[in-house]
């Protein structure tokens, strides 16, 4: 109980694999160790009542590292999502649009190989590209509210509705802090001190 206690908590992630067969292979070995000095009818009878604590440790171990390999399979899966988001917004537009390819190509081999049916692909598409198009328009949005706008226009069915009411309110904000700025500066041109 204790080396698999121990065992178990260093088979996390990743180096779960193989977790089972190292089970299996400590019973192995406890049998032949434990049981070497034991007469014949002794062995079966030790055996016997040992054969459904194996079987269930097995089981255990099996769903202990299918468990956490496939944990370990999503959290690397969203590492690389995140990144492609990270790298979209930082290039902008133009690499935004290759994020969004990187994304949908991680999701849709993620999926072909655990069997996410196509619901699920679509909620997180859609879910990292509303994260990418908002970072990019954040950016935008600061520099050229117009840029933001039409970028929005271009990638809203890539965009969470629920957030399309905020994002088109931080751009109308902008857009309108810069029209005032922009009369400011034309108002002082023209009347200012000269």
């Amino acid at each position: 109980v204790q080396w698999n206690a121990k065992e178990a908590e260093a088979s996390r992630g990743v180096n779960a694999k193989g977790y089972s067969a190292r089970v299996g292979q400590w019973w192995k070995d406890a049998a032949e160790t434990y049981g070497k000095d034991l007469n014949p009818i002794a062995k079966r009878l030790v055996s016997r009542n040992l054969m459904q604590s194996q079987v269930s440790a097995l089981e255990g171990a099996s769903r202990h590292e299918n468990g956490e390999l496939e944990r370990s399979r999503v959290e690397a899966l969203d590492g690389s999502l995140q990144a492609e988001v990270s790298r979209g917004a930082a290039g902008g537009p133009t690499a935004a649009a290759g994020s969004v390819s990187a994304i949908q190509n991680n999701l849709r081999q993620y999926a072909a190989s655990t069997g996410k049916p196509p619901e699920w692909v679509a909620a997180q598409e859609t879910k990292y590209t509303t994260a990418l198009h908002a970072n990019v328009i954040a950016g935008l949005v600061q520099s050229d509210p117009a840029a933001a706008a039409a970028y929005f226009t271009t990638n809203k069915g890539q965009i969470d509705g629920a957030r399309h009411d905020e994002i088109q309110k931080g751009i109308n904000t902008s857009t309108a802090a810069n029209d005032g700025e922009r009369a400011a500066d034309t108002t002082w041109q023209a009347l200012g001190p000269k």
